[in-house]
């Protein structure tokens, strides 16, 4: 049975869709969002530095989807800073607006790792970008997320039954409220997913080994980039600290 999804210039006014495009690798763009960056008439990027090539924006290039197309970067800060996001942001939006202003049925995609809805920039943008023009039309695709590449190339389910799976944007070890918060999901959970785990990856291996949990523990650093460092790792075993980033994710899973 045919399935019809949302074609842009349908719509009566400016769409602006946030799509997920996977967590590195290009094969795992979904149809929908490779129709959508196709039939775009702009693309929107996440960078951290305007002159640098950004993720999201590599692996478009990598599947050779920005050859004609209108890209623009938009800088977000990685900062702890609330306010400092903020205005990232805010001046995000404008740029987005000016150029969905520039044409009245113009179809922009702002592309985003993973996906869209879960720990995503677009949640923020999108809401930004409304309060600005609260005519446009925004929607999401949904994208591949670290986790299920990490469950996938390792031969982990993320959940079977009734099983829970407990997802979070990363857990500050570094005082004792943490760290026994995090002993706490690994009690009542049966699968627990971290995110942003490289940098305080020392401190999750501590808890794990006391908690004799560390052999049921892996973790994706930059999954599905081609470069050196990346890949898959048992959490027993010793991991370069250079490799360990933002863009790892430690996957743990209750004892069978």
């Amino acid at each position: 049975m045919a399935v019809s999804f949302p074609a842009p210039g349908a719509s009566v006014g400016p769409v602006l869709y946030g799509v997920g495009v996977g967590p590195g690798d290009p094969e795992l763009l979904t149809l929908r969002a490779v129709r959508l960056l196709q039939e775009a008439s702009c693309i929107f990027v996440p960078v951290v530095d305007p002159a640098v090539e950004g993720r999201a924006e590599f692996i478009l290039r990598r599947a050779n989807l920005l050859e004609g197309k209108k890209l623009v970067r938009l800088v977000f800060a990685m900062a702890e800073n609330v306010e400092q996001r903020e205005d990232c942001h805010r001046t995000a939006a404008v740029s987005v607006s000016e150029v969905l202003l520039a044409e009245t049925k113009c179809c922009a995609v702002f592309a985003t790792l993973g996906d869209p809805n879960v720990y995503s920039t677009f949640t923020a943008l999108s809401a930004a970008v409304q309060e600005i023009r609260p005519d446009i039309e925004i929607t999401t695709v949904p994208g591949i997320m670290a986790a299920q590449e990490l469950a996938a190339r390792t031969g982990r389910p993320l959940a079977v039954g009734s099983e829970t799976l407990t997802i979070l944007p990363g857990v500050d070890l570094s005082d004792e409220d943490g760290a026994d918060r995090f002993s706490h999901l690994l009690e009542c959970s049966d699968t627990i997913v971290c995110y942003k785990a490289g940098a305080r990856f020392p401190a999750f291996r501590k808890v794990l080994l006391d908690a004799d949990r560390l052999s049921h523990a892996v973790i994706g650093i930059r999954m599905g980039w081609r470069d050196k460092g990346a890949g898959t790792f048992a959490v027993g075993e010793e991991i370069p600290n250079a490799s360990l980033d933002y863009f790892s994710t430690l996957l743990v899973r209750r004892p069978e």
